[in-house]
């Protein structure tokens, strides 16, 4: 068999890889070195990932992890990502956190959704603050507006609620509601 009992309650472990099953009813099925410490926990493959919260999946990849509150999270795969809160994803990329409770990541590199139900969807260096707020892609944008949205290009800006900087380099949405299209140094709201 290539299934031994871990040493968690109902636990499964694959034989022979290092695995560490030790959360009741979890499954760490393949990959070298991986764990899963907490109830309900699933680690499918890869190498030194660690779940440390229930119901959580990291699917593969290497060196990814969760925090202890970060029950009902996913981890697809990537290098070096991890979930912070519950309910949070990162589907994969390198070094992208997801803070904040239902935050996700979809991929790309250094990207942090540290509002609550935020969303960044790839790119790299992307920072969203506030709650409900979206980060298309690109590269260095950052929105601190609640319910705020940049689409993509490059160090842009928002600052204040419902405003949205399309793409473009360098332009800041500063004032509730106020909206950039596109273009270089651009401010509205002043």
């Amino acid at each position: 068999s290539l299934y031994e009992t871990g040493s968690g309650y109902y636990s499964t472990q694959r034989i022979g890889v290092n695995a560490n099953a030790g959360g009741d009813y979890s499954l760490v099925s393949g990959g070298l070195n991986n764990t899963a410490t907490s109830c309900y926990s699933f680690v499918g493959g890869g190498r030194n990932n660690f779940v440390n919260s229930p119901y959580t999946t990291i699917s593969g990849g290497y060196n990814n992890s969760n925090q202890p509150v970060a029950g009902y999270s996913f981890i697809g795969g990537g290098e070096n990502n991890n979930v912070k809160n519950s309910h949070t994803v990162v589907n994969g990329g390198r070094n992208n956190t997801a803070i904040q409770v239902a935050a996700t990541v979809g991929g790309g590199f250094y990207n942090t959704a540290n509002g609550a139900q935020s969303v960044i969807g790839g790119g790299r260096e992307n920072t969203s603050i506030e709650a409900y707020s979206s980060i298309g892609g690109g590269c260095g944008n950052r929105t601190l507006g609640y319910m705020s949205t940049i689409s993509g290009g490059e160090r842009n800006l928002v600052l204040d609620t419902q405003s949205t900087v399309s793409g473009g380099y360098a332009n800041k949405a500063t004032r509730y509601g106020s909206t950039i299209g596109g273009g270089e140094f651009n401010t509205a709201g002043v």
